[in-house]
Parts: C-alpha cells; structure tokens; sequence
C-alpha cells in the first residue's frame, strides 16, 4: 500500500484532485477504476513524460481498459488546444 494524498488544484474553469504519493503508479489501476470507470482511457502526455513513464501506465490500465496514447512535443508552448489539432 503507498502512502498517498490529494491536492486540490483550482483553474478558472474547474477545480481537480492530484494525487500525490510513493507507489501512485503501483497502486494506478485500482485507483483509476474507483475514480474514473470506464472501458476505455486516453493517456496524454508530452514525449518526454511518454517515454519515462507511458509504458508501465499503459501496461497497467490495459488490465482495466483499453489504453490509447497520445503524445505532442515537449514544453510549455506546446500545452495547448492548437497543438492537440495538429
């Protein structure tokens, strides 16, 4: 079990939970499936995230869902709905 918190995180359009914690990605399947349940889950991140980390997430919510990965260069300026057009 990893010892885990939450982190409100307020935006204009909307607040959200971050979850925080050693072991988070070990505990990720389980976690996603109580919090967000469906069939099928997008993974969204920049290259260099994806290449760090978008394997073992992948592998771990394919046991609950189908897994689409979807990545876009690296950098702030990149985080936008124009890139994601692209």
């Amino acid at each position: 079990m990893s010892e885990q918190g939450r982190v409100p995180v307020q935006t204009p359009h909307g607040s959200y939970a971050v979850l925080i914690g050693s072991g988070v990605l070990d505990d990720l399947a389980p976690t996603v499936q109580r919090e967000a349940p469906a069939h099928r889950y997008a993974l969204i991140a920049d290259d260099t995230v994806a290449s760090l980390y978008a394997e073992q997430v992948s592998r771990a919510l394919s046991a609950i869902g189908r897994v689409d990965l979807f990545t876009f260069p690296a950098g702030e300026s990149r985080k936008s709905r124009e890139t994601w057009g692209d």
